[in-house]
């Protein structure tokens, strides 16, 4: 396996708030009704449910996220159901000594030799933009 490891975000909310937002997807089903419509409309065929995040992903169809291990209220790694390529993604959100959060991202994935070369620098550069994506969640509302 290879791992993936963002940089660390600090986050405008208190550990137990970023976990319990995070581990409840259908609160993020919420806030999508206030976003801009062309954003809604691109997230139209994600389905929130209490423990997954279903999308599709054309050509391969739907994909159902799921919470494969939750270790309150520091980590959650979540993994797709079926997957041609195995592979899972851990948030780790960490207390920080004012009280807040700070939060990183890191996948897990079984590449071969080639498909490390072709996208290991997609990988890094998209796992560190999930994590600062999650960081800037309105987790204290």
């Amino acid at each position: 396996m290879s791992q993936y490891k963002s940089n660390s975000y600090p986050v405008d909310a208190t550990q137990e708030q970023v976990f319990n937002r995070l581990s409840n997807p259908t609160i993020l089903a919420d806030k999508i009704e206030a976003l801009p419509d062309d954003v809604k409309e691109k997230l139209s065929s994600v389905k929130f449910n209490p423990d997954s995040i279903v999308f599709n992903v054309p050509p391969v169809g739907e994909i159902k996220m799921v919470f494969s291990k939750v270790e309150a209220p520091h980590r959650l790694t979540i993994a797709p159901e079926s997957s041609p390529v195995p592979f899972s993604m851990s948030i780790d959100i960490a207390a920080t000594a004012d009280g807040k959060a700070s939060l990183a991202t890191c996948i897990d994935v079984e590449l071969n030799f080639f498909m490390k070369q072709m996208v290991g620098n997609k990988l890094n550069d998209g796992v560190d933009k999930i994590a600062e994506m999650l960081a800037r969640l309105p987790y204290g509302e």
